[in-house]
């Protein structure tokens, strides 16, 4: 617990931010979710150990660790903004069917890219990250 507490330190350290409850808050769920919530999940998880915490809290407490590259954003076929913690380079699952959203890590797939994308050049622009979008479903035990 220490040591995660730590960690979390750490981090916020490392972005220039001060440790503040609600940041101290906000981030230990986040690492400890494993899941790819929406600023409403956040807010109810958070609220339960900082009662007295806002959305617009916890939105703008989410906001800033994206831009500190903390967490990491990204919009789903419904609309939600769905925040994911960074803690390795993956990429993303997207079941069609319920909408979940996995990780999916594998460093031979990043070194194709990366290599593929080294060697290409869109004009006018500097690729900055290569992150893939899977989209499955389960598959059917039948078949």
């Amino acid at each position: 617990m220490i040591q995660h507490y730590q960690h979390i330190k750490s981090l916020l350290q490392e972005a220039g931010m001060k440790t503040t409850p609600q940041r101290l808050a906000v981030l230990d769920y986040m690492i400890s979710c494993k899941c790819h919530p929406c600023v409403d999940e956040v807010y109810q998880a958070v609220c339960e150990h900082v009662p007295d915490i806002s959305k617009a809290t916890v939105y703008k407490v989410l906001e800033s660790f994206a831009q500190e590259g903390i967490l990491s954003k990204m919009s789903t076929n419904d609309g939600k903004l769905k925040y994911d913690y960074i803690d390795e380079r993956h990429h993303h699952m997207f079941d069609v069917e319920n909408g979940e959203i996995k990780d999916f890590a594998d460093h031979e797939l990043d070194e194709i890219l990366n290599k593929y994308f080294r060697s290409r050049k869109i004009d006018g622009y500097v690729i900055e990250d290569v992150k893939l979008e899977i989209k499955v479903k389960k598959q059917n035990k039948n078949n």
